[in-house]
């Protein structure tokens, strides 16, 4: 397939929408969760997502910035549920690394900057 296309889950529900290249998802699309909620909207170059993209957990936290080979790489941003930053910061194959500022929310903002 080349184009805009949509992959659907067995039971008929969206699984991913967007622009595909050779049979691939390359360019810009939205991955959804069998439920039907948005996984990752952002860039992909040759199945994977590469560029820029928004991830959304299970859980209700988010994540928005820089992907490499399917991994977040590069600057990024994790969000709370309620939009509020909890790291902000670099990150190398899924995990935090290089230099970013961490927020603890409890009764204050408490915020540890450094080095991951």
């Amino acid at each position: 397939m080349n184009g805009k296309g949509i992959l659907y889950f067995p039971d008929g529900k969206k699984s991913y929408e967007g622009d595909w290249l050779d049979n691939k998802m390359h360019g810009k699309g939205t991955l959804y969760f069998p439920d039907g909620k948005i996984l990752y909207e952002g860039d992909f170059i040759n199945d994977k997502k590469e560029g820029y993209g928004k991830f959304n957990y299970l859980d209700g936290p988010y994540y928005t910035g820089k992907w490499a080979k399917d991994k977040k790489n590069g600057k990024g941003i994790i969000y709370s549920e309620e939009g509020y930053i909890l790291y902000d910061g670099e990150f190398e194959d899924d995990k935090k690394k290089g230099y970013g500022k961490y927020y603890y929310r409890m009764e204050t903002i408490t915020l540890v900057m450094g080095w991951w």
